[in-house]
């Protein structure tokens, strides 16, 4: 399999995606994963884990390949979590408002139970009519993304671009359901207002500020700008039991909170139109005559960004500054793998070395020498992941500029000035050499047959398909 270069040639690379992308809807099929990144597999080299039979090793080190080609993914591929919003084709061909959105806004609400069930009798009925029309939308791309990813695990990419006449038929279910996806939008806001009754009008601001939030956190992925969709209440909620605070530090919490609701809601309002202006371009007949206009908006929206990431770490800090520090320390850990899940994912060797470490039958010997690898390991994810965040960051710095960029000479001065950054060791690189190494380390120490209970490496699902 081809190896991914480094320098200039992936900085042109990724630009070329991100001028793909500003597209979005139709055009994301455009968009080969593989042609994004060169056509290029890893830099790195996966570490041989079967046992010993040359056909084994050989789709060890391709499952390893392709896992790790697609962690390097701007974005998710999720297309069977469509629905629930996630990732960039739930945020472009998901409904406005998910299953979750609504829960949370019936309890802000404080519906009473026959206000809940007419509002629940309500929503499954729209969403019923919204699935009608993109239900087939979303069927179609998890076919083309089935097919072209598995062209890409075959090394036969290019003969797996979807055809003009596919492209059009795309372009047509899209637009049919991003008029419905309007119409849930609106249908559903206009029917819980209808709901509410005595003393509930102060509830509807929190709900119609929790929809903007939803909206621009949504808008993130559409954008691909990963650092941008944290939900700070969320992650507060995650990693931090309230019982465990005392009124007074809540109280200074709760002010702190609210003060990154009031300013995220700004950038909200300040995304609505760049958003709405983003889908109708999206869904032009002539995309090319559309494409200046997309990256002009996509600069807009990728500025946007950068502000709503800063509104939120400052706000994280403000947060963790009124916890007690074992708390807040817990919840900066539960902020920074919101902010960066793909630095913070758990790897294929954390994921052998914890199930060696849970076999009943190891002897004194394997597992000291079991944890010590697993300290050590530990302490190099530690080293790591802060110079991997530093790294990101000056990636989507870079990206910002790409968007910004007033013309093609303007572009390619930001990829000269940016090529130092390109060039410096890649510290995800060494995070997942390591990972690979770890896996041949904790064989060396277990029995064959403790080897065979080991866990399999996790092949990439491919959406609609078997993942091989």
């Amino acid at each position: 399999m081809k190896r991914m270069g480094n320098g200039s040639g992936g900085v042109r690379a990724r630009w070329s995606h991100l001028a793909v992308a500003a597209g979005l809807a139709a055009s994301t099929l455009l968009w080969s994963p593989a042609a994004a990144w060169g056509g290029c597999q890893p830099a790195t080299e996966a570490t041989p884990v079967g046992n010993g039979d040359p056909a084994e090793e050989s789709e060890a080190i391709r499952d390893a390949q392709f896992e790790e080609m697609m962690e390097e993914m701007p974005f998710e591929m999720n297309l069977e979590g469509m629905t629930s919003g996630e990732g960039v084709f739930g945020a472009m061909f998901g409904p406005p408002i998910t299953q979750a959105d609504f829960d949370g806004f019936v309890r802000l609400l404080n519906f009473q139970n026959e206000q809940k069930q007419a509002a629940a009798l309500i929503y499954s009925q729209r969403m019923a009519n919204y699935q009608a029309k993109a239900g087939p939308l979303q069927k179609m791309l998890a076919d083309l993304m089935a097919r072209q990813m598995q062209a890409m695990r075959d090394g036969e990419h290019m003969e797996a671009q979807p055809t003009e006449t596919e492209m059009k038929k795309l372009n047509e279910v899209a637009k049919a359901a991003d008029v419905e996806r309007a119409a849930l939008r609106t249908g559903v806001m206009d029917d819980l207002r209808s709901l509410l009754g005595p003393g509930q009008d102060e509830a509807w601001q929190r709900v119609e500020m929790a929809d903007r939030r939803n909206r621009l956190l949504r808008a993130q992925s559409m954008l691909m700008v990963e650092s941008g969709r944290v939900d700070l209440r969320a992650v507060l909620a995650r990693s931090v039991d309230a019982k465990a605070v005392d009124a007074t530090v809540s109280e200074r919490v709760g002010l702190a909170m609210s003060d990154w609701d009031q300013a995220i809601d700004v950038h909200a309002r300040a995304m609505a139109p760049i958003e709405e202006q983003l889908r109708s371009a999206a869904f032009a007949d002539d995309r090319a005559e559309q494409m200046d206009k997309q990256m002009k908006l996509m600069g807009q929206g990728v500025t946007l960004a950068r502000r709503v990431i800063a509104t939120t770490e400052a706000s994280q800090r403000a947060i963790a500054a009124e916890l007690p520090p074992d708390l807040a320390e817990k919840f900066t850990d539960g902020f920074l793998r919101a902010a960066h899940p793909r630095i913070y994912r758990t790897r294929h060797g954390e994921r052998t070395i914890d199930a060696a470490l849970a076999f009943t039958d190891l002897t004194a010997e394997q597992r000291g020498r079991l944890t010590a690898l697993r300290d050590a390991h530990q302490t190099l994810l530690k080293r790591l992941r802060p110079d991997a965040i530093k790294r990101q960051k000056a990636q989507d710095e870079f990206q910002a500029a790409i968007m910004a960029a007033k013309d093609d000479a303007e572009r390619a001065k930001v990829m000269e000035s940016s090529s130092e950054v390109w060039s410096q060791p890649d510290p995800m690189g060494e995070l997942r050499g390591k990972d690979n190494e770890l896996v041949k380390q904790v064989r060396q120490v277990l029995t064959e047959e403790q080897r065979k209970r080991l866990p399999k490496r996790p092949v990439p699902a491919i959406p609609g398909g078997s993942g091989r």
